[in-house]
């Protein structure tokens, strides 16, 4: 594996703590400020830039690496985490066609929607791998508990 696994535990922290800032500001009433307006756009283009790398490192590296490894308790749960990457990769695509070709766009009620609706399937992914992915690897001895 190229992606060590404290780069992994640090991708998820910042999408997490981006997600959470701008689940914050992602209100009607704050986007009405122009400097959180401005403030929301950058961080929802880094969150889609670091979710996307986060999903392609794992589809590349860890995936891979998992699915090779002994065990066949691992195996399937690489195959089930990288079964579960479709649709979130597919409402991920579909977002960043419809929102974000140049980080431009304006804060409609549907935008706040769709917005609302990719955070929480990405604090979902997040939250199942902290959950589910990551005690199975440090349980198999992939690596230590200290990183997760």
């Amino acid at each position: 594996m190229t992606t060590s696994m404290e780069v992994f535990a640090t991708q998820r922290r910042e999408i997490t703590e981006i997600a959470s800032t701008l689940r914050a500001m992602l209100s009607p009433e704050q986007l009405q400020y122009r400097p959180v307006a401005q403030a929301a756009r950058r961080l929802l283009c880094d969150l889609c830039r670091k979710t996307g790398a986060h999903l392609e490192e794992e589809g590349e590296d860890l995936y891979p690496s998992l699915l090779a490894f002994g065990d066949i308790r691992i195996q399937h749960l690489a195959w089930g985490f990288q079964a579960s990457d479709r649709p979130l990769r597919q409402l991920f695509e579909g977002y960043q066609r419809r929102w974000l070709r140049d980080c431009d766009f304006e804060f409609t009620q549907r935008f706040l929607t769709d917005t609302v609706e990719l955070l929480d399937a990405i604090e979902k992914r997040v939250q199942r791998e902290q959950q589910v992915l990551i005690p199975q690897l440090e349980e198999a001895g992939i690596f230590p508990r200290a990183i997760a």
